[in-house]
């Protein structure tokens, strides 16, 4: 009977919460993760690796179970949680659409508010990039390139780690090596962000240097013609859709793939790593340009 209440009660706050709003994605959330712990698993092999003293410095590497890996590209999956919460077995099925596709996936987990800020996760996603190549070594993949992936929270590292050169630049890392980059729901201009607690913890005040040092958009080049697909909602409610529309004003559609979902919310970014349709084949169909480019 309890039970029976609670879901009406989240159906009547779902009507009354309009999209677009904290609410709306807020009520959505139980329904996503239940998906996420109920999707299809096939059977994968996973390497954990330690990357850093602290227990969240830490990645895993998925792989194909009893088949090779197909695919000359790894995919770095960056995950999502507010920069606060998550870990890759939370986001496992992400990592499962790829291998099943024959990609070997790593997803890195970082430490996160609020004790650290973003200026610390910047630290990681390095140090993270730094035992992929160590993996890439071990494993003979020198021939292999990297896609950059990343959704919600896990979109703003990913793009800091691609966009911010100095980490491809202090790891002697190619950039001929980045295939493309992959950002769902992404915050690529924290500007366009509504201000709130997390925020201000993340990266601070907006006239602050730790704001300016983590706000994707600032290191973008009108140059970097790099290959990217970003997916975005109209109606997210967590992280504003003028974040995207500021970030391609400022990059150019070159090169650039913009999918925009209309009337979408912010968990819509990541649905469709559930369900068959127009998204996921406009992403495999992006994934496959990238193979025909090399």
């Amino acid at each position: 009977m309890i039970f029976i209440f609670l879901i009406l009660a989240c159906f009547l706050l779902l009507l009354l919460a309009p999209k677009g709003t904290n609410l709306h994605e807020i009520i959505r959330l139980p329904y996503y993760n239940y998906k996420a712990q109920t999707a299809k698993r096939n059977e994968m092999i996973m390497h954990k690796y330690q990357f850093g003293a602290h227990r969240r410095q830490y990645l895993y590497l998925f792989l194909p179970k009893g088949k090779k890996v197909s695919k000359e590209e790894v995919i770095i999956y960056f995950h999502g949680g507010g920069w606060t919460f998550g870990n890759p077995m939370m986001f496992r099925c992400n990592a499962q659409l790829f291998v099943d596709l024959g990609y070997a996936v790593i997803m890195p987990t970082y430490r996160r508010l609020p004790f650290f800020n973003a200026d610390d996760m910047q630290k990681d996603i390095r140090l993270a990039l730094k035992t992929t190549i160590d993996i890439i070594k071990e494993k003979s993949w020198q021939n292999k390139r990297l896609i950059i992936a990343g959704l919600s929270s896990g979109a703003h590292l990913a793009a800091l780690l691609c966009y911010n050169k100095t980490h491809f630049k202090s790891l002697e890392l190619p950039r001929e090596k980045l295939a493309g980059i992959l950002l769902l729901g992404p915050p690529l201009d924290l500007r366009e962000m509504t201000p709130t607690p997390v925020i201000w913890k993340l990266v601070g005040r907006r006239k602050q240097a730790l704001f300016q040092r983590n706000n994707p958009v600032n290191y973008l080049e009108p140059t970097d013609q790099q290959a990217t697909f970003l997916l975005h909602g109209t109606k997210d409610g967590l992280v504003n859709y003028n974040s995207s529309l500021s970030f391609i004003k400022k990059r150019g559609t070159e090169a650039f793939t913009f999918y925009t979902i209309e009337n979408g919310t912010h968990l819509d970014a990541g649905f469709w790593i559930f369900e068959e349709g127009e998204i996921r084949d406009a992403i495999f169909n992006w994934l496959e340009s990238l193979e025909i480019k090399k």
